[in-house]
């Protein structure tokens, strides 16, 4: 993977790192991370998988906390995937230890009856989680991730394919809020794949190819091995077409926002908007400020689509007094208002809190386990779910029973609760 395990080379050449173009581009996606979300006093975290646009990027955040007073912690998934992660894990480990960078590997075995189709979507959500609860445990409050302009253009093409809005074709954020008090940024996203591995060789760093990049039964390698016969200009104007889609919905984004903290409130676990505000905004910005809402009330990964939203923002604007659902949540709209709020339906069954553990219920609360024993969290119906029984446990000592508010009238000492996701209805991402 690597030529050399010195790091007093490396500490060497890091003063540097940041004066090169690549450097310079990092310097100034971190800096428009910051404009959004300060990082005076905040432990940055990087995910690293041992390929090249990671490597990368933590030798880029070396830089930038050397130069800048502040810590980095590395953190690499062992998903078990293939024979070799493991090794290659511990080899990322030894080479962390060179930089004198702290490092954890996360560990997540795939289940047996994993369908092949599903791969990308279960191991892209399992190391997600994997990176959140090990973040929080160091108090990191911003995670890097080494996604590029390449990366940038596979997904706006592949959403295309699937007739996605203009706000998903708008593809990757620099910025983006797992839960209020973490944060992924994506300092890359104008840096190409080839850039940044000319980074490394001129700094004598090699990497691993992970061998399922070259896989044609996925749609991403297919169109990335498509790309590489497109005429140049022609991927320039994909760039620019990427760009604008990002500047697009950066406007619409900024003028949700301040119409929310104008026109809207939070009432508990609900939203309440006035009418009329409303009406007077364009249908884009409408189907914005939906969006931003149904995805912070109804806990969904994906939010509605175009049509759907259009739909939604025609039945507000009625005369008539109207209750519909949209996105696992209920629009109840009334004469000068109307309100937002999770509908009571698809509720999680009972879900294992794991000793040490951090997981997100329904899509919209975290909580944190510092017992010593697994906890088990079923949803409040009126009586204990009968499937909860049948695990063995006493409903008194291991587990507590949450409302659609995320309330709890047996609230255990020993589980912490984080946050809610609609703490982040008026956060800028």
């Amino acid at each position: 993977m690597r030529t050399s395990f010195d790091s007093k080379a490396h500490v060497k050449k890091n003063n540097s790192l940041l004066e090169t173009p690549v450097g310079r581009t990092f310097i100034d996606a971190m800096k428009c991370v910051e404009h959004r979300m300060p990082l005076a006093n905040t432990k940055i975290a990087v995910a690293v998988s041992g390929g090249s646009d990671s490597l990368a990027l933590l030798l880029l955040a070396q830089a930038w906390s050397q130069r800048f007073g502040q810590k980095v912690i590395a953190f690499t998934v062992d998903h078990h995937l293939r024979k070799e992660s493991t090794q290659e894990a511990l080899s990322v480990q030894k080479y962390m230890q060179a930089l004198d960078i702290p490092h954890e590997i996360l560990q997540w075995f795939p289940p047996e009856n994993l369908q092949h189709g599903h791969i990308e979507k279960v191991a892209r959500t399992a190391r997600y989680e994997r990176l959140t609860e090990a973040c929080w445990r160091h108090e990191a409050r911003i995670l890097l991730v080494g996604h590029t302009q390449n990366d940038q253009i596979e997904t706006m093409l592949l959403r295309a394919s699937r007739k996605s809005s203009d706000f998903g074709l708008a593809g990757m954020s620099v910025l983006r809020f797992l839960h209020p008090y973490l944060a992924v940024a994506r300092p890359l996203l104008k840096v190409t794949r080839f850039d940044l591995q000319h980074f490394l060789k001129q700094n004598d760093v090699l990497w691993f190819a992970d061998p399922s990049n070259e896989n044609p039964a996925f749609k991403r390698v297919l169109l990335r091995k498509a790309l590489l016969h497109v005429h140049r200009e022609i991927y320039q104007d994909l760039v620019l077409v990427s760009r604008f889609y990002a500047i697009e919905r950066r406007f619409y984004t900024i003028a949700t926002i301040r119409f929310l903290k104008e026109s809207a409130c939070i009432i508990g676990m609900r939203i309440k908007i006035k009418i009329a505000p409303f009406k007077a905004a364009s249908l884009p910005l409408q189907q914005h400020i939906l969006r931003r809402i149904i995805s912070c009330v109804g806990g969904k990964m994906y939010p509605p689509n175009k049509q759907q939203l259009s739909q939604a923002c025609e039945k507000i604007s009625s005369l008539e007094c109207v209750q519909f659902t949209l996105g696992r949540t209920i629009i109840d709209k009334r004469k000068a208002s109307f309100t937002i709020f999770r509908e009571k339906r698809h509720i999680p069954p009972v879900v294992q809190l794991a000793p040490k553990d951090l997981i997100c219920w329904d899509g919209r609360f975290w909580f944190y386990s510092i017992a010593v024993h697994p906890y088990w969290i079923y949803p409040q119906k009126g009586k204990t779910d009968p499937d909860f029984y049948k695990e063995g446990m006493t409903a008194k000592k291991n587990s507590f029973s949450l409302n659609m508010e995320g309330q709890s009238p047996s609230f255990p000492h020993n589980i912490t609760y984080i946050a809610a996701s609609i703490e982040n209805i008026f956060k800028d991402w």
